[in-house]
């Protein structure tokens, strides 16, 4: 995130910015994933990667899952091809979507009006 100022003030009472490796059971703990009501993986939206980032999201998202099987896990990645990756890795199709899938239909809808 560029600035916490973009978020509204309660929101920022809800949300915490640790440092530490997504892929780490360590981390994980400290961040309290096990206690979490949902927990995001998102891919940079502004990576000059996206086939690399996409692949360490759909990664981070199955290490969290075989670590902590109870969390409701939600994944977003920036290609549609990622998302197929990520079924086929074992995420479940309902949990995980595409960011460029998302504005591709976002546009189709407003493009109707």
């Amino acid at each position: 995130l560029e600035a916490t100022e973009d978020f509204p003030s309660r929101m920022l009472r809800r949300i915490w910015f640790l440092v530490g490796s997504i892929t780490s059971e360590a981390d994980l703990e400290r961040a309290r994933v096990r206690d979490s009501a949902l927990t995001y993986v998102l891919s940079d939206l502004k990576s000059a990667t996206p086939d690399e980032d996409d692949a360490q999201t759909i990664y981070s998202a199955v290490v969290i899952r075989d670590l902590f099987p109870d969390v409701r896990l939600r994944l977003m990645v920036m290609k549609p091809e990622s998302k197929e990756l990520a079924v086929q890795a074992g995420i479940d199709a309902s949990r995980c979507f595409s960011s460029r899938e998302l504005s591709a239909s976002l546009l189709a809808q407003n493009a109707r009006c």
